[in-house]
């Protein structure tokens, strides 16, 4: 059967055949329960392998067809949460929890999107983040020690990618843009400012590093996520110091 050689390569890590199989299952599918059961697997499998818009459809898809079923709420949710739908991701999560209660990993992704909620507002709690990035950071740390930092420094950036041991830890937040804007500084360029009056300490933007890494090597990784992504080539190129023409061009 489709479904259990698509089983079998998921639990093997072939995300790519099990996808493969699971679409095979769809299409021999006989009734609405096959159905769903196919499309919440193969949502599965595409957030597995970053196809997070199509992961998405599949679970809607898959919610329509059998609204009763936990799984398909919660793989519902987890794709909102990985394309930043936060509000859409915790009403799923929420009936997903509603048809299961008690179920850990459910309740465990529904805390981290009201945490990741609060941290869009600019709530965030500083101790627990900065807790996880020492602890991340100090494993990193000793795994760089175990091997020459020299040798990193002369391998090529897509190797540096590749290789998670060499990436410097960074804090793992939601963004958040206060009271401020980019605009044009008479004679200086482009800047940054405030648009209302704050008082000291006040919060005013938080964001995750784009890569993290050695500097020798940051260039090539900051090209390797571009070509991942034809939004980021597009902010990527749209950046510059700053003149009033580029200051009129939409991006």
């Amino acid at each position: 059967m489709a479904t259990s050689a698509a089983a079998s390569a998921f639990k093997q890590g072939d995300f790519a055949a099990a996808e493969e199989g699971y679409s095979k299952a769809l299409d021999d599918a006989k009734d609405a329960d096959a159905r769903a059961n196919a499309l919440s697997s193969r949502a599965q499998c595409r957030l597995k392998l970053g196809r997070l818009e199509e992961a998405r459809e599949d679970a809607a898809a898959a919610r329509a067809l059998a609204p009763d079923n936990p799984k398909t709420w919660y793989r519902l949710g987890i794709a909102e949460s990985r394309l930043a739908h936060l509000p859409e991701a915790e009403a799923a999560l929420n009936s997903a929890l509603k048809l299961r209660p008690g179920d850990a990993d459910i309740a465990a992704a529904l805390t981290s999107v009201r945490c990741r909620q609060a941290e869009s507002e600019g709530r965030y709690a500083w101790p627990e983040v900065y807790a996880q990035y020492l602890k991340t950071g100090e494993l990193t740390h000793q795994s760089k020690q175990q091997s020459s930092l020299k040798e990193v420094s002369s391998t090529s950036a897509q190797s540096a990618l590749a290789d998670e041991s060499f990436v410097v830890t960074s804090l793992d937040v939601e963004p958040y843009v206060g009271p401020i804007r980019v605009g044009m500084s008479a004679g200086k360029g482009r800047g940054l400012f405030v648009t209302d009056d704050v008082p000291a300490g006040t919060l005013l933007f938080c964001a995750k590093a784009l890569v993290t890494g050695a500097s020798d090597v940051l260039p090539g990784l900051i090209a390797q996520c571009a070509l991942r992504s034809a939004e980021l080539r597009a902010v990527l190129k749209s950046l510059s110091r700053g003149t009033p023409q580029s200051e009129e061009e939409k991006i």
